[in-house]
């Protein structure tokens, strides 16, 4: 039929929920490779929120996360 559309279907949004994690991570890291420890932290906490996003489908977004560098001599 010409000019004729169905009622659109409204879709109840799915429920969500923001879990939070903490947890420390032991990192080898040599200095000579030409970036600060603050460079390699930025590199790390990139590639960990690739990884997080990627786990599941049904992440949504990553944010908050603090990061800490903790000299181990």
């Amino acid at each position: 039929m010409i000019g004729h559309s169905l009622p659109l279907m409204r879709e109840d949004p799915a429920p969500s929920a923001t879990v939070r994690f903490s947890f420390d991570v032991n990192l080898t890291y040599n200095p000579f490779t030409g970036r600060t420890l603050d460079d390699f932290l930025d590199l790390v906490e990139d590639e960990m929120l690739d990884v997080i996003q990627d786990l599941r489908p049904e992440i949504i977004d990553v944010y908050n996360m603090q990061s800490k560098v903790i000299k181990n001599v």
